[in-house]
C-alpha cells in the first residue's frame, strides 16, 4: 500500500487564517488576546507559513470566527481528488450529491464556510 495521505499546506492555512481574520474584523493583538498567547509573533509565524496552529487553537479560533474548522485549514486533498489520485475517495464524493434543500441552520451554513473556503484555495496564488 503505497497510497500517500493528504498534507497541511503550512503557509495556506496562514493565509486562510489571516484572511478570515481580516474579513472578520478582527487584530492580531484581537487574537493574542483571545487565545492567551504571551507574545504576537506566534500568530505571524502562522501567517508566513513557519509554524501551524496547535488543535486547541485552531478549535478556539473556529469558534471566534464562527468557521467550521475545515476553513482555517488547508491542504492538498483537493488537489489530490482533482488530479485523479485516490479515485475511490473521488469516485465515492461525485457520487454524494448535495441536496442544499435538506440542509438548514449551522450545517447549511459550515457547507457554505466550505465552499467559499475551497474556491478561495483555487482563486489563491501559490507562493513561489
Amino acid at each position: 500500500m503505497n497510497e500517500k495521505y493528504p498534507h497541511i499546506d503550512a503557509y495556506r492555512t496562514g493565509q486562510n487564517i489571516k484572511w478570515i481574520m481580516r474579513f472578520k474584523g478582527f487584530t492580531v493583538r484581537d487574537l493574542q488576546a483571545y487565545l492567551s498567547l504571551s507574545v504576537p509573533q506566534t500568530i505571524y509565524r502562522w501567517f508566513e507559513g513557519r509554524n501551524l496552529p496547535s488543535i486547541d487553537n485552531l478549535y478556539a479560533l473556529s469558534g471566534l470566527f464562527g468557521v467550521p474548522m475545515d476553513a482555517l485549514v488547508a491542504g492538498d486533498r483537493e488537489e489530490r481528488l482533482r488530479h485523479g489520485e485516490w479515485r475511490q475517495g473521488a469516485a465515492a464524493s461525485q457520487e454524494k450529491a448535495v441536496n442544499w434543500e435538506s440542509i438548514s441552520g449551522w450545517r447549511k451554513r459550515a457547507a457554505e464556510y466550505r465552499l467559499i473556503a475551497y474556491y478561495r484555495r483555487l482563486c489563491m496564488p501559490l507562493a513561489g
